[in-house]
């Protein structure tokens, strides 16, 4: 009985938790745009603000646009970002946060841009000895600068 006590004890302290890593794809983060800089800076700006997107730092002489972080629900995200998938009933995903960071540069006519995302989760495992906050680095699918581009040109 006390070896069947220590070969349970594990299980009920730490639950069962699995973890299936994100995937790093490879995607279209660098584009030309077929306008010129200041009409290309005037939809960046467009763009950010109409998806409420707010800035860090925004500066058109040098083309840098970068945001403040902006929370996103790690299983509702519009397809943009993948964070892996985890269960078990002692890990909680707290949020998901997001930063972007554009750059924006005349090619001749054309203007060509950088979209950069660097997106983390945030989450909770309640382990036997009290919880532990830890962050994991997600990916972009490709999706939101697919989007971005496209909503751009």
């Amino acid at each position: 009985m006390k070896h069947l006590l220590f070969a349970i004890l594990p299980f009920a302290l730490f639950g069962c938790v699995t973890y299936k890593p994100a995937v790093k794809r490879e995607i279209v983060k660098t584009t030309t745009i077929n306008k010129d800089f200041d009409k290309t800076w005037s939809s960046i700006v467009k763009v950010f603000s109409e998806k409420n997107i707010t800035f860090k730092t925004m500066d058109k002489a040098s083309g840098i646009v970068a945001t403040d972080e902006k929370k996103f629900d790690p299983f509702q995200n519009g397809g943009y970002i993948d964070c892996g998938q985890r269960s078990g009933n002692s890990i909680s995903l707290d949020n998901g946060r997001v930063i972007y960071n554009v750059f924006a540069e005349k090619d001749g006519k054309n203007t060509k841009v950088t979209l950069n995302m660097r997106p983390i989760l945030v989450q909770t495992i309640n382990a036997g000895f009290g919880p532990q906050t830890s962050e994991t680095e997600c990916f972009s699918t490709g999706t939101f600068e697919k989007e971005f581009f496209d909503l751009i040109k």
